[in-house]
């Protein structure tokens, strides 16, 4: 499209897109980490000892993390197109190598390093809050994300129950 071409109402357009497009990167991101760092016995003991808020919550988080290689190829999935569409919006507003600048920087603060600081240093509570939308990410990327996950599951096995946190004493 001509940039000059472009109403106001259009470029508002363009920049909300690209604004909404960075948020969702940033969600994706943070939660391909905070999810798959998780402790899945720490989450465990928490259905049946913590507070009713936070059983409900591991319950949850318990539900989509079953699903493995399905849940991050969904993610990752999702980051990865809608990362892509990040320098198509707004190079109808800026020209090709500022549109790329201006979305890389932006992908690199905005999308990756504070939302992936902040979900990991909340993860519980940021991650069992996006759960909703990581089920909607599995149903609408489902016809690609199933069949890759089942397959990587076959490829590398599903994940064990043992985590870092509980398997140290397996070095001995």
């Amino acid at each position: 499209m001509n940039r000059e071409a472009l109403t106001k109402n259009e470029k508002i357009t363009y920049s909300l897109g690209f604004v909404g497009l960075l948020i969702f990167t940033g969600i994706t991101a943070g939660l391909q980490v905070a999810l798959f760092s998780m402790d899945r016995l720490f989450l465990r003991i928490l259905t049946t000892t913590g507070s009713l808020r936070e059983r409900r919550q591991a319950k949850r988080l318990l539900g989509i993390l079953r699903l493995g290689h399905w849940t991050l190829v969904a993610l990752l999935l999702s980051n990865a197109s809608a990362m892509t569409g990040l320098p198509i919006l707004l190079e109808d507003i800026f020209d090709q190598l500022t549109a790329l600048l201006v979305s890389l920087t932006a992908v690199l603060f905005i999308s990756d390093i504070i939302p992936l600081s902040i979900f990991v240093r909340w993860s519980f509570p940021i991650c069992s809050f996006f759960v909703p939308l990581v089920w909607v990410l599995l149903v609408v990327t489902a016809p690609v994300s199933y069949p890759v996950g089942k397959l990587l599951d076959r490829l590398l096995g599903k994940r064990k129950i043992f985590s870092a946190a509980t398997s140290w004493w397996l070095c001995f």
